[in-house]
């Protein structure tokens, strides 16, 4: 059931993925929750940021968020819902640890800590082949196709067949704006070292794909079992979980009544 009452949601793509890599997400979420104000947010270095030289300190992200906000019209008054996906789900939390206050709730997907999982959990080998390779393959279409393949558990066929207007939608902002292959490594090195709060300040609700061969989904579970926070698993689904199975995160992004406080 969609609730009543608005809400403002900020929102952030992960490594080297910028506003326009959500694709028809924007859209559906946008007509699931007609009420709701959503701000969409680049991480810098990506996406309508890609001109900026990403630090390597999440830290400094929080700058650029808060920026993007205002240029918004957001209203800092009110408290926000988040959604962060990845290093996303990273800046979130560390806005969230900058400004306390700030969010209701935030919703993380397929992300990780560095003080709460391995590094052998934390970057997968396929996680380090794709920042190289988004960094440095230089036909556009195949690479986002390569991407979508490699951060989700769907088949070249099925994403070409079922995901055309997703996948057409991701090229085009792509040509447009690119994220320089520096930034992409200092993007990943910053993801590398991040910690995340030793207790969280505001409601949680973990998202994760079971079949994440990306990031292993065993982090999320690191931080529900560090956190004592809400966790849902998805069965058959990867890293990407918004382009793969948007229905699932929009339902899951219902405001619902949370035990754990």
């Amino acid at each position: 059931m969609v609730p009543r009452t608005s809400r403002s949601w900020v929102l952030v793509r992960g490594l080297g993925r910028g506003i326009g890599h959500w694709a028809t997400f924007q859209e559906q979420i946008k007509n699931k929750f007609p009420a709701d104000r959503f701000y969409f947010v680049d991480l810098p270095g990506n996406g309508y940021l890609n001109e900026i030289e990403t630090p390597t300190d999440l830290a400094e992200f929080t700058p650029y968020i808060i920026q993007q906000l205002k240029k918004q019209n957001y209203d800092f008054k009110d408290k926000a819902y988040g959604l962060g996906f990845s290093l996303g789900a990273m800046a979130l939390v560390e806005l969230q640890n900058f400004a306390p206050h700030f969010f209701e709730k935030i919703i993380l997907i397929n992300t990780s800590a560095a003080n709460f999982s391995s590094v052998f959990k934390r970057l997968r080998p396929k996680a380090i082949f794709l920042a190289f390779q988004l960094a440095f393959v230089k036909d556009l279409a195949k690479r986002e196709l390569k991407t979508l393949t490699v951060t989700t558990s769907l088949t070249t066929k099925t994403i070409t067949e079922k995901y055309q207007k997703d996948v057409d939608q991701i090229i085009e902002f792509s040509q447009k704006y690119r994220s320089k292959p520096s930034n992409i490594i200092k993007q990943l090195f910053a993801a590398s070292k991040y910690q995340f709060p030793l207790r969280r300040n505001c409601r949680v609700l973990l998202l994760s794909g079971a079949l994440d061969s990306f990031v292993s989904p065993d982090c999320s579970m690191d931080i529900e079992n560090r956190w004592q926070c809400e966790h849902e698993i998805h069965p058959n689904a990867g890293h990407d979980l918004c382009f793969e199975d948007p229905e699932w995160v929009i339902e899951n992004m219902v405001d619902r009544p949370n035990h754990l406080g």
